[in-house]
């Protein structure tokens, strides 16, 4: 632990912002889903860590390969708890894209279901790199989700209020409508 604790002290402003880049291009890589590139960037880590401050990534997972494999257990599950959240945020848009092109596409209801065999990338993406995309989660989709609830309540209040000023000329229950 206290290895650690050292480690990030050493590693300084610069090392900061290098880390800094690579956890930006990791959520790029799962934003776009090339879960493969997270190689390139662990390798990259790796050496940066080595350079810096002489931190030998691969032995240390060598002398404590019990706790590597506990640590990549609790990853993997984590992140395919993730996934299940992701996957029904996605198919709740796949049912909101339908709802908006209803009548006005020749697809059927059935052509909008999101399927899972053909959706294996977005599952290994989000199991394997479950930090990016929360991070991703939180500041892109939850934030827009958040704008659409508030435009959606102030919708009703700015229809309340437009409401009110054309009640007089509304048809009431005494009123016959012509």
């Amino acid at each position: 632990m206290f290895e650690l604790i050292g480690m990030v002290a050493a590693i300084g402003i610069v090392g900061w912002l290098v880390l800094l880049g690579l956890f930006v291009v990791s959520v790029a890589i799962s934003e776009y889903e090339r879960v493969e590139f997270v190689f390139f960037v662990a390798v990259a880590l790796s050496i940066f860590l080595y350079f810096w401050n002489g931190t030998n990534v691969p032995l240390i997972l060598w002398k404590n390969a019990g706790s590597g494999f506990t640590f990549t257990i609790t990853w993997l599950v984590i992140g395919t708890v993730w996934s299940f959240w992701k996957w029904d945020r996605f198919c709740a848009k796949a049912r909101a894209t339908y709802d908006t092109r209803v009548g006005s596409s020749k697809l059927t209801w059935e052509d909008y279901i999101p399927r899972a065999m053909a959706n294996k990338r977005k599952f290994v993406n989000w199991i394997i790199l479950w930090p990016q995309s929360i991070f991703w989660y939180v500041f892109s989709d939850l934030i827009s989700d958040l704008i659409d609830i508030i435009l959606r309540q102030l919708g009703h209040v700015y229809d309340a209020i437009a409401r009110r000023h054309f009640k007089d000329l509304a048809p009431t229950k005494t009123t016959p409508q012509k």
